[in-house]
């Protein structure tokens, strides 16, 4: 027999028989100790489908697919309406969002699709707490989501099985428990799940933090989750883990049962720091659990990718100045041929941009000059620049080819029509062009934002801009950062 596999579904078991007496109790009135601790006299929902689960499973050989789902919702439906992988043959409460689905089985609807909730309220913990056996098969994540999703089909338990899952398999491959949780935040942030990460999950990454009286002790999936790894983070054996799950009050079965499940994986049976053996001795027909475990073993696997010998902490480092060194060639890269960053230089363009900001300049291929973009272009030509050679010019486009520029009382004109001036310093005093001009063919007309304060097409040395000297279209501003944003 697989012993991993039996001393995480017995922690699992043992924890719900441990949390079931305080079931719905207030935060803060429950104070259970190892002398103290009362424990149910039988398993109920976790343990009957989780038992439930892995005996569908055997009676399909391990093969994913359509009979084994529909094996799993007859396995249920058994157990809730006969008491079936219990002890006393009663149907035990199963949670809301399980027993809907189940009443719909049972309806006669057997269309998989048709089944499980899937409304933002269809997110209790039921679909968690029988979920552990997948994580000795080796399932994908699309084999995870039908079997959670047979019941529970909102994006968040699908979701939190998934994380559930991933976490027991760490710890089965003899991770820390720190290491574990650490490499999961890893994969979390890189999206390794196939499924873009529900906001409801902002708080795992927060779990070395959350005291008790901060971490949430609802019947919702995420909660139970964020509970199971908080409890195994911050206590270090099986005993002090269900007791913190228990001592929490609320779902207390629930939690006990998804702590356990991941307990007895780290720390098996024993008297030392595992599953006591006062509380096994407690677990009534432990032969009728020990059995399924037997024949579930058959086909389980044995956990994939390797123990690393580089703590998790160092290894993210490596990865994180690896990223920084490929983000930087993306960024050289880009710079070369699709980006340019720039520094503006002078208060021609206040107040849109000012002395010393950075933009991010989106260069000319496949880009055409529109009215009223504001593009950074060689200034080689303009006989007055300074350094013409290494010289850029950021201005307005104001009129492209074939329009007409004028000016009357100190405001632009274009076709006729005057252009906004509403973002500065836009009234006109000087006279140092003729008007109206009418724009040439592959040219601009550009101004500055400080009209009163620009070299731009209004002087003869610059003039009308040719456009193959545009460098390109200024989008973003990167500096100051209380001034980062997009450029217009």
């Amino acid at each position: 027999m697989n012993e991993k596999l039996y001393n995480g579904i017995m922690g699992l078991i043992t924890g719900e028989m441990v949390g079931l007496p305080y079931r719905r109790k207030e935060r803060g009135t429950v104070h259970a100790d190892f002398n103290n601790v009362k424990l149910s006299d039988t398993w109920s929902e976790s343990g009957a489908l989780t038992l439930a689960t892995m005996d569908a499973y055997v009676k399909n050989k391990g093969k994913y697919g359509n009979m084994l789902y529909m094996d799993i919702l007859h396995s249920f439906a058994m157990c809730y309406v006969y008491g079936t992988y219990t002890t006393r043959e009663e149907a035990p409460e199963i949670s809301r969002v399980t027993e809907g689905a189940l009443n719909t089985y049972i309806s006669g609807i057997t269309d998989l699709d048709k089944i499980f909730g899937t409304d933002e309220y269809d997110n209790d913990n039921g679909a968690l707490l029988r979920i552990l056996p997948l994580a000795y098969t080796g399932a994908s994540e699309i084999e995870i989501e039908y079997i959670a999703g047979l019941t529970h089909g909102n994006v968040i338990s699908l979701y939190a099985c998934k994380v559930y899952i991933r976490f027991a398999q760490k710890l089965l491959r003899g991770l820390s428990v720190r290491d574990a949780y650490e490499e999961l935040l890893i994969e979390m942030d890189c999206g390794a799940f196939k499924q873009e990460q529900p906001k409801e999950f902002e708080y795992i990454s927060k779990l070395n933090y959350i005291s008790y009286d901060e971490i949430r002790n609802s019947s919702f999936i995420v909660d139970t989750l964020e509970v199971a790894i908080w409890c195994l983070l911050t206590t270090d054996n099986y005993t002090d883990c269900i007791l913190r799950a228990v001592n929490l009050g609320g779902d207390t079965s629930a939690m006990a049962a998804a702590a356990g499940g991941l307990a007895g994986i780290v720390y098996g049976i024993n008297d030392r720091t595992g599953i006591p053996q006062a509380w096994i001795q407690a677990i009534p027909q432990p032969e009728f659990i020990k059995q399924h475990c037997d024949k579930f073993s058959k086909y389980t696997i044995k956990p994939t990718g390797k123990k690393h010998r580089i703590p998790v902490r160092v290894r993210e480092w490596i990865y994180t100045i690896l990223g920084v060194a490929v983000v930087m060639g993306i960024i050289a890269a880009a710079n070369i041929y699709l980006f340019q960053f720039s520094r503006i230089s002078g208060t021609s363009m206040q107040p849109t941009l000012t002395n010393n900001d950075i933009v991010l300049v989106m260069k000319k291929a496949g880009y055409e000059p529109k009215q009223g973009d504001i593009v950074m272009f060689n200034a080689d030509f303009v006989k007055d620049a300074p350094s013409a050679k290494s010289i850029y010019y950021v201005k307005r486009i104001i009129a492209t080819e074939g329009q007409e520029v004028n000016v009357h009382d100190g405001h632009v004109y274009v076709d006729g029509e005057q252009v906004n001036d509403s973002f500065g310093n836009t009234y006109i005093t000087d006279s140092r062009v003729q008007y109206p001009i009418t724009v040439s063919e592959n040219h601009v007309f550009v101004l500055g934002d400080n009209r009163g304060n620009s070299h731009d097409s209004r002087s003869s040395d610059v003039g009308q801009v040719p456009e193959d000297k545009i460098i390109g279209r200024v989008l973003f501003r990167l500096l100051p950062y209380n001034k980062i944003g997009s450029v217009a």
